[in-house]
């Protein structure tokens, strides 16, 4: 198992990881392992489920919050 640190740059708009710092814009430069990096990805996923939810949820005005 691979638990060597490498840089990753990370756009938190996009929600884009990538290894090379030309690839995208990037806020910020993070040193970490590729399982480290699986669970920020499955962390960027679940933003993106919960911001959907919220927004169908937004479009029901008979239900209380």
């Amino acid at each position: 198992m691979d638990d060597q640190k490498h840089s990753y740059y990370i756009n938190i708009q996009s929600h884009e990881i990538v290894r090379e710092p030309f690839d995208v814009e990037w806020d910020f430069k993070i040193e970490a392992t590729e399982p480290q990096v699986a669970v920020l990805e499955r962390l960027f996923d679940r933003n993106d489920e919960t911001d959907l939810e919220s927004y169908i949820r937004s479009h029901v005005p008979f239900l209380e919050a």
